[in-house]
């Protein structure tokens, strides 16, 4: 994608102005290749690269015919650039700019694109509250023919702020509700990632035989499809299930399942401090259920912030 992007921008700084109105419309065209190099950069992570094009992509949009869409896009994929940063105030400033444009253009859907950007911003901010609201609002706009795998996004997004914001009931009504943008024809991956939405909603319940079982065909279906990060906490969440239960003998032989697939995929090291915390835990039969779930959600914001530290509250009570 990025080689292709560079291939454009190369493209767009040969063009000659003789075949078009005026040396503007060069500009707009290097401005938009630009954009997507941008944009490619920043969905392969390289994050300088990726902001150096979208410095030189305003610097043409100046330059050009400052055609209203031409700097929309520059304003979402700025966003998107600045929500990875982590600056999430800059990256919501931008999204309300395009919000606003779009709605003055009567593109509904467009507006609801925005607004799940947002509400998602948001949630990573760690305003699960505010995030959920955006997302909901977010489902009034979105043409779910249109764009199915957006909203089954904006729906797995919006139950996953629920769950970890502890709404469980309002999660299972929706989980109902919205159930058809969640699985097919969205593919297989998508069908295993709402399943553990719903074995983290019945562990909300108190059904832990339930979640046992949901956690255990996720984890499965992580693992057959080579997402073993994902499939390793998931045995968290399974070890916490069995916790609940009682079978604290079959929860400690998961997490000793768990943190060797941790070490094998050599994971960054607050992610290896937390499972390491947690299997001593249960080698010293102090482990408790508050402790596998602060490892779990750890380990799944982590995916979001890899600058994340570990702050081990729940061992807290060990050191008084």
């Amino acid at each position: 994608m990025v080689q292709f992007a560079w291939l454009a921008v190369q493209s767009s700084l040969n063009l000659d102005s003789r075949h078009y109105d005026g040396p503007e419309r060069i500009f707009d065209f290097q401005a938009r290749a630009y954009i997507e190099l941008g944009n490619a950069c920043r969905a392969a992570d390289r994050l300088p690269e990726a902001e150096a094009a979208l410095v030189r992509a305003r610097q043409l949009v100046e330059l050009g015919t400052r055609e209203s869409f031409l700097e929309i896009r520059l304003l979402e994929i700025e966003a998107s650039l600045a929500a990875d940063c982590r600056e999430f105030g800059r990256a919501a400033e931008n999204l309300l700019k395009v919000i606003k444009f779009y709605s003055c253009q009567g593109d509904d859907h467009r507006v609801g694109r925005a607004f799940v950007k947002l509400g998602l911003y948001e949630g990573y901010a760690g305003r699960l509250e505010k995030g959920v609201r955006l997302l909901e609002n977010s489902m009034l706009f979105l043409d779910a023919q249109r764009d199915p795998d957006l909203a089954g996004a904006a729906v797995h997004n919006l139950l996953l702020f629920l769950i970890d914001s502890g709404h469980f009931q309002e999660a299972s009504k929706l989980r109902r509700l919205h159930a058809r943008y969640l699985m097919n024809p969205r593919g297989h991956i998508n069908e295993v990632k709402f399943r553990a939405l719903e074995g983290r909603i019945e562990a909300g319940f108190g059904d832990h035989g339930r979640a046992e079982s949901i956690f255990r065909e996720v984890e499965a279906g992580y693992a057959e499809a080579g997402l073993f990060i994902q499939a390793g906490v998931t045995l968290l969440d399974l070890a916490a299930a069995l916790l609940a239960q009682g079978k604290a003998g079959e929860a400690a032989a998961v997490v000793l399942e768990a943190a060797a697939t941790f070490v094998r995929l050599d994971i960054k090291r607050e992610a290896q401090l937390a499972v390491v915390l947690l299997r001593n835990a249960f080698d010293v039969q102090a482990v408790t259920l508050a402790m596998i779930q602060e490892v779990a959600g750890f380990l799944r914001q982590l995916e979001i912030d890899p600058a994340l530290r570990f702050e081990g509250r729940a061992w807290e009570s060990l050191e008084e």
